[in-house]
C-alpha cells in the first residue's frame, strides 16, 4: 500500500494531487493545508 501526502491544497497542491490520482501512482493520497 502506497500512501503520499501532498502539503498544500493550492495550485500546485492539487495538480499533483490530480496527476497522482490519474497516473494511479498511489492507493492513498492525503492533501493538507
Amino acid at each position: 500500500m502506497t500512501k503520499v501526502t501532498v502539503v498544500g491544497a493550492g495550485k500546485y497542491g492539487s495538480t499533483t494531487v490530480q496527476r497522482l490520482a490519474q497516473m494511479d501512482l498511489a492507493d492513498e493520497v492525503v492533501m493538507t493545508d
